[in-house]
């Protein structure tokens, strides 16, 4: 993983063939019931959380890369750690949501809810760098920078981020791709990824979001993704009509122009 690699940090690497259901195995289930990866195991001490495994390495075996990447200071690290509890909190989620139909439920659409709120995601994201190079407030990427990077990096393939509309955040990725951990760690899992869901330079997956939504049936009943607080005003509504109207999907307080219909009396 990029934090071990940006922090010279060597471990032995153990590979787990998700398609062959290795990570269902025995041992794997022993040490982590959950089945999911990655795991680390030093000496006695099992861990299967990113965030927990980053910050355990970077605190056990710290050194001044460590250092750099997650500050020693509370306030230095409680500033890195917000970043990243929000990617493992708002954005791995919509990872999942967009990502886990298409790998192992044979769908090849992203819901609009998800897409939306991907975007949403993103516009916080350009808002919170604020004209700084890194998330982080020094003039180096921080560890949370890096857990942001693994899942904005893969978020990129499914809902590209454009330029025109966060320069921001697509300048902030371009600048992460350029490092040695970035290259050496994530380059290849996102070539791989990129291959095992067959998205194209045409986006073929977004292009059918896209296109189902554009075709959705002026008879289709009434479709309502509720926020948690039911608040009608950010709602993603198809309205049965036969009157295609061209407008943008609220949902989330976030506006998203979308090339989809909505259908209203």
């Amino acid at each position: 993983m990029m934090a071990l690699d940006a922090m010279n940090i060597d471990v032995r690497e153990v590979d787990v063939n998700l398609d062959k259901g290795e990570h269902r195995s025995a041992e794997i289930t022993a040490m982590n019931p959950r089945q999911t990866l990655p795991i680390l195991k030093d000496k006695d001490l099992v861990l299967s959380d990113s965030n927990a495994i980053a910050t355990y390495m970077a605190s056990r075996y710290g050194s001044a890369a460590a250092n750099m990447l997650l500050p020693t200071d509370p306030s230095g690290r409680a500033l890195v750690e917000q970043y990243m509890h929000f990617n493992s909190s708002v954005l791995y989620p919509q990872y999942k949501a967009a990502s886990n139909p298409i790998l192992y439920q044979n769908c090849r659409v992203i819901a609009m809810p998800t897409f939306c709120e991907i975007h949403c995601a993103y516009y916080d994201m350009e808002n919170m760098l604020n004209d700084r190079p890194w998330f982080n407030r020094g003039n180096w990427p921080s560890m949370g920078d890096i857990m942001l990077a693994a899942t904005v990096s893969t978020l990129h393939i499914l809902v590209p981020i454009q330029k025109k509309k966060y320069p921001k955040l697509a300048s902030w990725l371009f600048r992460m791709s350029e490092r040695n951990f970035y290259i050496t760690a994530n380059k290849n899992g996102l070539a791989e990824f990129a291959k095992r869901i067959n998205i194209m330079e045409s986006h073929p997956i977004l292009k059918e979001t896209q296109e189902i939504y554009k075709a959705a049936p002026p008879e289709q009943k009434q479709i309502k993704q509720q926020e948690d607080q039911g608040d009608s005003n950010d709602t993603a509504v198809i309205m049965e009509s036969r009157k295609p109207v061209d407008k943008p999907v609220k949902y989330k307080g976030c506006t998203i122009k979308v090339k989809s219909k909505i259908y209203q009396p």
